[in-house]
């Protein structure tokens, strides 16, 4: 997905800001779609790790967990499309309800579980947002 002057950017900035106003009642908004012959498909897996503990919970029956989102290319666009942040809801105590909601109202282009598209061989390209980083 190639994504031109930091469209993508400005349209979230302008949904965190109306979602920050307060009252105002924040509208869906749309990533840019796909530039590419191809459409998008993506799987989220949940890892857990049962040898570590997860140190940042102070509880210790809760083990480390990862999520992990891969995108990859597919022939057809049907099926349902992949939220924007994945499981948003883990995130209610350390995000304020605007942010929450802006998240929950951005569309992406991606379809969740779709089949992969054709034989042909695709780069493979690791991203990794860091330390107190997001991946979105």
């Amino acid at each position: 997905m190639r994504i031109g002057s930091g469209k993508t950017l400005v349209l979230l900035l302008a949904a965190a800001l109306c979602a920050s106003q307060g009252d105002v009642q924040l509208r869906t908004v749309s990533l840019p779609a796909p530039s590419g012959p191809l459409s998008i498909g993506t799987k989220i897996y949940h890892w857990t790790d049962p040898s570590r503990q997860e140190k940042a919970l102070h509880n210790p029956t809760q083990f480390r967990q990862l999520v992990v989102q891969v995108w990859y290319p597919v022939e057809s666009s049907g099926g349902p499309t992949s939220p924007y942040v994945p499981e948003l809801a883990s995130y209610r105590e350390v995000w304020t309800k605007s942010q929450l909601s802006a998240a929950s109202h951005t569309k992406t282009h991606s379809h969740l579980d779709a089949t992969p598209g054709p034989g042909a061989k695709f780069p493979i390209v690791l991203l990794s947002h860091g330390w107190a980083g997001h991946a979105f």
